[in-house]
């Protein structure tokens, strides 16, 4: 039976490919070539950008059409491998590290070095690291983003609070702003969603751990760091019961519209979070604040590597066109929309374009300067599920994309699951994916 549903599945993706730009590989319209690009970046400026982007490059290669196909984030790590595996995949995937890693991992990747190169060698280093496998760069970066601990500032001081900078602050700062109906202290993503468990990732790493071993064959973060998880998950467990009714059902974009309609005061988001709040209620902008989730005492704060990241993947029939657009995205104008999207979120990994007088004059990054100061300073000092310890770990992106955490910490919410049974069911799960 499950053998039959995934045949149908992989057919509706077949259909949906033929639909959107022809067979893969295929010939488009009027003879010319056809690169098909998938993206999770679906917010409707990100689409008006890549019709730009779109627009130019066919202007400078008149033989090639591009077909942009636009999926969730919630579903994108099942569909992609669903798709390698049935050989219906993209010619271009802007993916995560994660992702790339697992990607890599089912030889399913070409790599990107000439396009590096014709890019520019102002790209941040790590990050380029962190897309290299064997030597060879797999995934370019495109921007970087981080999860925040954003929070009302007016409310903070009308409750005698200043910028809270540990655990301890923010876990007194919830119940103070917390005045339901009217506001809820906290939001957040409850639902089965990959970015819920990001904040788990984020404390774990500030709190000194890690999530596994050096060499990615074991996870640690229910053995070795099972006290930091647990009182990670007790953090998390009490900011929750603050949070509106539904929580268990809040995705990522719901969690948003919670803090920009004035539902509730601070959650731990992406810095995709300010221009939401520009685009439905500026007001709420001037009364934001954002600080980096805290590093307990001796420890480092390392933010979340939440790049997107383009890779190519190896049966492309025209993998050159393929590498040219991946330039052109990168690059002028095009790079320079791009960024423009979603300020904030889309922070540059190219140290060209920081200074963009466009960019910094956008109200966003004017209001939150000194975010993207900090931002930028520790650009350096990120980590993501796939790259702890400064080697990829291959199969942490099954980890990741697997949503066994996603799905144990939605039943833990729901007071369905004690703390040792996350560890121990997560843990498991992991090391099983791990060893496959």
């Amino acid at each position: 039976m499950r053998r039959i549903i995934c045949v149908l599945i992989v057919l509706c993706f077949a259909g949906a490919i033929l639909f959107a730009g022809g067979q893969k590989g295929g010939e488009a319209a009027e003879g010319k070539k056809s690169i098909r690009f998938m993206t999770t970046e679906t917010d409707p400026v990100s689409v008006e950008a890549d019709e730009f982007i779109i627009k130019t490059f066919q202007e400078k290669y008149p033989d090639t059409l591009v077909f942009p196909e636009y999926i969730t984030m919630g579903d994108a790590y099942e569909k992609i491998m669903l798709m390698i595996s049935a050989d219906i995949n993209p010619d271009l995937y802007q993916s995560n590290f994660q992702q790339a890693a697992d990607a890599y991992g089912v030889d399913a990747l070409a790599p990107l070095d000439d396009a590096v190169e014709r890019i520019g060698d102002d790209f941040d280093p790590t990050m380029m690291q962190a897309g290299t496998f064997d030597g060879k760069v797999y995934a370019i970066p495109m921007q970087s983003g981080s999860y925040l601990y954003w929070y009302r500032k007016d409310l903070a001081s009308k409750a005698g609070f200043d910028r809270p900078t540990s655990y301890e602050e923010i876990a007194e700062l919830i119940p103070a702003m917390h005045d339901p109906p009217e506001v809820y202290g906290y939001t957040g993503i409850g639902a089965v969603h990959p970015n819920q468990q990001t904040p788990f990732y984020v404390m774990t790493w500030n709190h000194g751990g890690y999530i596994f071993n050096e060499d990615g064959t074991e996870a640690l973060f229910h053995t070795k760091y099972r006290d930091n998880s647990e009182k990670i998950l007790e953090f998390l467990g009490d900011a929750a019961d603050h949070a509106p009714p539904g929580f268990i059902g809040t995705g990522y974009t719901e969690a948003g519209a919670d803090y920009h309609t004035g539902r509730a005061a601070s959650l731990m988001l992406s810095t995709r979070l300010p221009s939401w709040i520009n685009a439905s209620n500026p007001d709420m902008l001037e009364k934001t604040d954002a600080v980096p989730v805290p590093a307990t005492e001796g420890n480092e704060v390392y933010l979340w590597g939440g790049a997107n990241v383009w890779v190519m993947f190896n049966n492309s029939k025209y993998p050159q066109r393929a590498e040219d657009f991946v330039v052109h995205y990168m690059t002028g104008e095009e790079y320079a929309k791009f960024l423009l999207a979603v300020p904030m979120h889309l922070i540059p990994v190219r140290k060209a374009f920081i200074d963009n007088p466009e960019y910094q004059s956008h109200r966003i990054i004017k209001n939150f300067g000194g975010t993207l100061e900090m931002l930028m300073d520790s650009i350096g000092n990120f980590r993501g599920p796939s790259y702890e310890r400064g080697t990829p770990i291959v199969k942490a992106g099954a980890c990741y994309g697997g949503k066994s955490m996603t799905k144990n910490l939605n039943r833990f919410y729901a007071g369905k699951m004690t703390i040792d049974e996350v560890l121990d069911e997560t843990g498991e799960e992991y090391n099983r994916l791990l060893q496959e």
